[in-house]
């Protein structure tokens, strides 16, 4: 196999890969609204919060992604459920469902920036 196939093959796959995640945020999304009558815009976060849990058990430990699947998924059904019962449940019948978390949001992207610019010094160093 050549160079170029090889290259050819890795972007295909990981496109698709790129689309599989695509595809399971739009399908968590309209799950939530169908469910729930909510708009989540919280709900990229979740899934952030999933993808750091997972790249940094790899990075830490080497535990592989697949592996530790059962664990983040607990972590985050313990971390909604607690949004769950301490904020959702208040605003469930208010006429406008509209969910943000902005200090949530704030924190977590905050957070992914400074480890994104540390991870950057140490690989470029």
């Amino acid at each position: 196999m050549s160079a170029t196939s090889e290259i050819l093959l890795q972007t295909l796959l990981s496109g698709v890969l790129i689309g599989f995640i695509y595809a399971l945020v739009a399908v968590g999304l309209t799950m939530i609204f169908g469910v729930m009558d909510i708009v989540n815009f919280a709900h990229g976060e979740f899934l952030m919060l999933g993808m750091y849990a997972s790249f940094w058990g790899f990075s830490l430990w080497m535990l592989d992604p697949v592996f530790t699947l059962p664990l983040t998924a607990l972590m985050l059904f313990a971390l909604g459920a607690s949004i769950y019962h301490l904020i959702i449940r208040r605003i469930i019948h208010a006429p406008v469902k509209l969910f943000r978390q902005p200090a949530h949001d704030q924190t977590s992207q905050n957070a992914a920036e400074s480890r994104d610019k540390e991870l950057s010094a140490r690989v470029c160093q």
